[in-house]
């Protein structure tokens, strides 16, 4: 059992919905809800007890809305990361939602595997956007030297391997694997080979 399972609120005005929500999410080890409501004044009540990992938010909210509550969260924590979840085209609020401080955004009609890893991914700092089908990621902020690395461990090499190919020491290989994990908020090289499928970028 995870230790330190992701605590989810759910925050939506149909009873339907949040309890498909959670009956999909307490079958997930790695995950656990703690709070739930049907209204934009319980959406802020969560947000600023401060305890929850991801808050899954409707839009159409009464009391002010889902984009009201977005605003809000900006100014009362930065903790706790925000999908959003709606029955309204991508096309119409997902650049909205986003500029608005949400983590992602994800059509209901999604299957429940993808929404499962959408909390995952939000979680660990990503932006999930359902339009494009991928995950915004940090790898921008890795260096030409730091991509080129993460590709040849993606594709199963040895530090020793990639130490000859770019001719370069073993120790600066470990100290560049290091960064790349710092900055994508990965903890292994199983982790970076995974990353690598996700977002499409292995040399395969």
């Amino acid at each position: 059992m995870h230790t330190n399972r992701i605590r989810i609120a759910i925050v939506d005005d149909h009873p339907v919905v949040r309890e498909g929500l959670r009956m999909m999410i307490e079958k997930k080890e790695d995950m656990r809800i703690i709070a739930e409501g049907d209204s934009t004044e319980r959406a802020i009540e969560i947000l600023r007890q401060k305890e929850c990992d991801v808050l899954l938010l409707d839009l159409g909210l009464p009391g002010g809305g889902g984009l009201f509550v977005l605003e809000e969260a900006q100014k009362i924590t930065t903790l706790t990361k925000i999908l959003v979840l709606s029955v309204q085209p991508e096309e119409m609020y997902e650049s909205r939602v986003l500029q608005a401080g949400a983590s992602g955004y994800l059509h209901k009609d999604a299957n429940p595997a993808e929404i499962i890893d959408a909390i995952r991914m939000v979680y660990r700092g990503y932006k999930v956007f359902k339009k494009t089908g991928r995950l915004e990621n940090p790898v921008s902020t890795l260096t030409n030297r730091q991509l080129n690395i993460l590709l040849l461990v993606a594709d199963g090499k040895s530090n020793s391997d990639i130490a000859e190919l770019l001719q370069i020491s073993d120790k600066t290989v470990h100290t560049h694997i290091i960064h790349i994990l710092g900055k994508l908020s990965l903890s292994n090289r199983a982790e970076i080979i995974r990353f690598s499928i996700d977002n499409q970028i292995m040399n395969k």
